[in-house]
């Protein structure tokens, strides 16, 4: 893989955002302890199913596998030397950063939950909740729960869908520079600022494009989030995925480019391309066939 190293001389500086006709959440990658319970969860439990069977990559210690939902991809990854999140997070002031959690609509959540409430093996960490009202220019949930899959990953379902099928919704990023992120976000993927909340050691931003919603949180202590490249990799989200209309148009200014436009070999996708944002999280960028 050839690596393009384009320093960021200054987040203040503008950039091109990328066209606002076809955009949507795709896949997201998440590194796990085992890949066979992990694989099985993920279909018993959210109706996955198997895209692409588990490939061993015996030279790099890997195996990958991929599965769809509705349109959505998962890409599960076991990488030997692999460690949990908490054996760095010592206490809940001290966050990883990247993909903290990711969250899913449907129009019937209660069957969700019941349906999970069945098997023993999905953690709860909350039951059936009410969010408050917020007057966000988007529609905006009134109930949700959360739950955690074997590696402690969160997942959090809201009243929001259009079908009983979960579709993904939002994804919460856990960040060190709220002020930075928003403008990374904003300009090179063109997601809105709706509202920041909170007070510094807790505070959140509200991020949408086409009604998808980006949650960044600055917490008090941020480590920076282990890259897929290191000879270790802490278990988790690990790089999120969205399809767009034309990669061309994405500004290659001042962004540390990991995999250059390339062909993609998914039958869905044309190109591919990943970015890590700035503070070293991935983003991979597929422009539709």
């Amino acid at each position: 893989m050839i690596i393009i190293l384009i320093t960021i001389s200054s987040c203040k500086e503008k950039t091109k955002t990328v066209p606002k006709d076809i955009f949507r959440p795709n896949l997201i990658a998440l590194f796990v302890e085992d890949i066979d319970s992990s694989l099985n969860w993920y279909k018993e439990k959210l109706n996955f199913e198997v895209e692409r069977a588990i490939e061993e990559y015996p030279d790099y210690g890997l195996k990958i596998a991929f599965l769809e939902s509705n349109g959505f991809h998962l890409e599960l990854i076991e990488k030997a030397n692999s460690f949990k999140q908490s054996e760095i997070t010592i206490n809940e002031d001290r966050y990883v950063g990247g993909v903290f959690k990711v969250g899913f609509k449907t129009n019937d959540l209660e069957k969700v939950y019941n349906q999970l409430k069945k098997f023993n093996d999905v953690e709860f960490v909350t039951d059936i909740g009410v969010l408050p009202e917020n007057k966000i220019p988007i529609p905006w949930p009134t109930k949700y729960f959360l739950i955690k899959d074997p590696d402690g990953n969160f997942i959090q379902f809201f009243d929001l869908g259009d079908s009983k099928q979960i579709s993904p919704w939002l994804t919460m990023i856990t960040v060190g520079s709220l002020e930075n992120s928003i403008f990374w976000y904003s300009e090179f993927l063109g997601f809105k600022h709706l509202k920041t909340m909170g007070e510094k050691g807790n505070q959140r931003a509200i991020l949408e494009r086409n009604n998808y919603v980006l949650e960044l949180f600055e917490p008090n202590e941020v480590i920076e989030a282990n890259q897929i490249s290191a000879d270790t990799t802490v278990l988790g989200f690990r790089k999120i995925a969205f399809e767009i209309k034309d990669l061309t148009h994405l500004s290659k200014d001042k962004i540390e480019i990991i995999a250059p436009i390339e062909k993609s070999d998914f039958e869905w996708a044309s190109k591919a391309m990943i970015v890590k944002d700035l503070e070293g999280n991935w983003t991979q960028i597929f422009e539709k066939k």
